[in-house]
């Protein structure tokens, strides 16, 4: 399902032009103007796309926290909402809620907020240098989650 909300918030905030931003805005079709966005790229070239990263902004997708978390990358997470149709249900929100409060993530439902985050996190010092000592712990519960999200996908649930 398309996350346009977010599409449009991010290219919003690359209009400043203070600073690069990627989107990978899957299915959405909607056509940035000051950031560059593609749909999809290897999974290799993605790898590389965080390892240049200041700041990861997604989705609440077990995926994209594990490998923000992995490189300590400060991460800003917008949940998708069953209610604007962005995903068939909120288990978005329940990930976030888990998170929320974590060292290096903020959770955010406004563009306001989001735009609050970016700043918070594009001037926070010492989070990627530092491990949080917490980390083990979340990686070990987000991984456990994905594994959780992989059985019921294989078992003709949803994503």
């Amino acid at each position: 399902m398309p996350f346009n909300r977010l599409v449009m918030w991010m290219d919003k905030y690359a209009s400043n032009g203070e600073e690069a931003v990627i989107i990978q805005r899957g299915v959405s079709k909607v056509e940035t103007r000051f950031a560059k966005a593609f749909s999809f790229v290897p999974e290799e070239e993605m790898l590389d796309l965080y390892s240049e990263a200041h700041v990861v902004v997604s989705h609440a997708g077990v995926g994209t926290i594990l490998q923000a978390r992995r490189r300590n990358i400060p991460l800003i997470l917008v949940p998708r909402k069953k209610e604007l149709k962005e995903h068939v249900d909120d288990h978005q929100m329940e990930i976030a809620s888990v998170l929320r409060g974590s060292e290096g993530t903020w959770v955010v439902d406004t563009i306001d907020a989001l735009f609050l985050a970016l700043s918070q996190a594009t001037t926070s010092s010492g989070f990627k240098a530092g491990l949080s000592p917490n980390r083990d712990r979340l990686l070990a519960g987000l991984a456990g989650i994905l594994k959780q999200v992989e059985l019921a996908l294989s078992q003709g649930g949803h994503q």
